[in-house]
């Protein structure tokens, strides 16, 4: 039994190098996804159609891998296209979905960036106090994933909100904090 066991030295070697080969397989997935999201974050002003074909692209394998974040990084840059394009209940709808992803999965960092999107599109069509309230909740996910950069960003968006209600005060303290926060990530970045 033992010599058949998973556990035998010499067949939990051939395991070892199985998971190992694995994770490979898994971390290139990985890279490839990385590459071609950057490629389609930077052509998808210009280059929408071409943009979209590279999320296509994306989608399919992560879904498959079960690669999360790939999914709700490719949902952001679609729904910018959407809300770049005038979109914006398409942009809404996409940011939403990318929402679901990242809160069922616990993604504190990647829920934080789409509420920040949500934030912008609701800011961007004057509805202050929703903008605010994602913002406010991209702040509680930045904390959460202790991400200084996340923090900054959501600052800086409420801060952003703050000014065009003329709630000048607040606006400034949230200015001040943003700036703290960029500092620090600055420093971990080196």
């Amino acid at each position: 039994m033992c010599a058949n066991s998973l556990f035998h030295p010499k067949n939990s070697r051939v395991f070892f190098i199985v998971v190992i080969l694995l994770i490979g397989i898994v971390n290139n997935a990985n890279a490839q996804h990385q590459k071609l999201l950057d490629s389609a974050r930077n052509i998808f002003r210009a280059q929408p159609e071409k943009a979209i074909s590279i999320l296509k692209q994306v989608n399919e394998v992560a879904e498959q891998t079960k690669d999360y974040k790939s999914l709700i990084e490719s949902d952001i840059i679609a729904g910018n296209i959407a809300y770049f394009q005038g979109n914006h209940d398409d942009a809404l709808r996409i940011y939403m979905k990318a929402l679901k992803i990242a809160e069922n999965f616990k993604l504190h960092q990647q829920t934080s960036s789409v509420c920040n999107e949500i934030g912008t599109l609701f800011k961007k069509n004057k509805d202050l106090k929703n903008a605010l309230a994602y913002y406010q909740k991209a702040l509680q996910e930045a904390t959460l994933a202790n991400s200084d950069t996340h923090k900054a960003n959501s600052f800086n968006n409420i801060g952003l909100v703050y000014e065009e209600q003329g709630n000048y005060d607040k606006a400034l303290k949230h200015y001040q904090q943003s700036l703290i926060a960029y500092q620090k990530a600055n420093d971990k970045l080196g």
